[in-house]
C-alpha cells in the first residue's frame, strides 16, 4: 500500500490522505477534462454524462476519452469505496461505444465542448488548430494533435476496441472481481486508486493502478501473498 511521508531532519511523517466531497470530486472531474494523464496515460477526453442520456444519469462522473492508439475509454471518477452496483452504467456506455463510428464520436466531441463548462478544452483545442466544423470534431486531427503524430496514423485506429477506466478512493471485492474477469476475457479494464492529500497548504493529488495488480504483492508475515484494494 502506498504513503506518503513529509521530512524534517531526520524524521519521517506520515501524511493523512483526505476523504473526497462532492466539491472534490467536481474539482478533479474539471481538472481531468483538461489534464487527463492524472489518469496515468495519455488520453483525450471527448465526452461526458451528459453526451449518452439513456445509459448514464445526468452528473453522473463518467467521462468518455480516447487513448494514445484510438482506443475510447469509458472512464468513471468514484468518490469513497467503488462497488459494481454503481459501475453498471459504466459497463453499459463501453458497451455502446463499440457501436459508433468515427463520425458519431466527433458529433458527440463537438457537443460536448459545445457546452459552457467546457469553454477551456474547446480553447484548447483550437490552439491546438483541431479541425472542428460547426456540428462535428475531425477526431484523427484531434489525436494527431494531441499524440504528435499523422492523423493518418489513427484513421483505422479510432474506436477498434473499447477500454474501462474506474478511479475511486478504494474498491470492494466484488469490483475488484469483476475488472479481474473482465481482462480475462478480452476487455481491457482497469481500476486506479487515488489520494488527496494537504503538504504545505497545497492539495497534492496521488494515483496508482491497483486493479489488476501490476506488481508483485509483498509476502505478508504468514508467507502468503496479500494485497489490498480498501482504503487504508
Amino acid at each position: 500500500m502506498s504513503k506518503m511521508y513529509t521530512g524534517s531532519g531526520r524524521v519521517f511523517q506520515e501524511v493523512s490522505s483526505l476523504p473526497m466531497d462532492e466539491e472534490g470530486l467536481q474539482d478533479i472531474k474539471r481538472r481531468v477534462k483538461v489534464q487527463p494523464h492524472f489518469l496515468g496515460e495519455p488520453l483525450v477526453v471527448v465526452a461526458e454524462a451528459e453526451d449518452f442520456p439513456g445509459i448514464c444519469a445526468p452528473g453522473d462522473e463518467t467521462m468518455v476519452a480516447i487513448d494514445a492508439i484510438g482506443r475510447t475509454c469509458a472512464v468513471t471518477i468514484a468518490m469513497g469505496v467503488a462497488d459494481i452496483d454503481q459501475q453498471v452504467a459504466t459497463l453499459q456506455l463501453a458497451a455502446h461505444l463499440a457501436t459508433l463510428n468515427t463520425d458519431e464520436i466527433g458529433r458527440i466531441a463537438r457537443n460536448f465542448i459545445d457546452r459552457s463548462a467546457n469553454e477551456p478544452l474547446r480553447r484548447l483545442w483550437e490552439d491546438m488548430d483541431v479541425e472542428m466544423s460547426d456540428d462535428s470534431v475531425e477526431i484523427a486531427s484531434l489525436l494527431a494533435a494531441a499524440f504528435e503524430r499523422d492523423a493518418e496514423d489513427f484513421f483505422s485506429m479510432v474506436n477498434a476496441s473499447q477500454r474501462i477506466i474506474i478511479a475511486a478512493e478504494a474498491f470492494s471485492s466484488r469490483l475488484v472481481g469483476v475488472i479481474e474477469w473482465l481482462n480475462t476475457h478480452g476487455v481491457n479494464a482497469i481500476g486506479l486508486r487515488y489520494r488527496k492529500f494537504i503538504v504545505g497548504g497545497q492539495d497534492v493529488f496521488f494515483a496508482e493502478q491497483v486493479v489488476p495488480q501490476t506488481v508483485p504483492a509483498v509476502d505478508s508475515a504468514g508467507g502468503t501473498k496479500t494485497t489490498s484494494t480498501e482504503p487504508a
